[in-house]
């Protein structure tokens, strides 16, 4: 049973190893607040939805644009207690 935890440690780590990414960047991060804390889902009362579009650079051949949406719901029992959060990226970066 160790030998299992050990390999499943080990293949999780080298398989991690090989994802590359980077996180769009937006200039009003006060309308992205599920973006870049989700604890954020639902600490108000009601339905919040936003969308966000940014392109930069449009007279560059290939694209750098950014979509993003996000929705939560509070929890209504009491404010505070949390809520379920929904959030979609679409980020192109250039041709490559």
């Amino acid at each position: 049973m160790r030998k299992i935890k050990y390999l499943i440690f080990f293949i999780t780590c080298f398989y991690t190893s090989f994802s590359w990414g980077q996180d769009p960047h937006f200039s009003n991060f006060n309308n992205n607040k599920l973006y870049y804390n989700p604890a954020y889902a639902g600490i108000d009362y009601g339905i919040r939805m936003n969308m966000t579009y940014r392109r930069q650079w449009p007279n560059i051949p290939g694209k750098f644009q950014t979509l993003y949406a996000g929705f939560d719901e509070g929890v209504r029992i009491a404010r505070g207690l949390g809520g379920f959060g929904l959030t979609v990226v679409s980020n192109t970066e250039g041709e490559g």
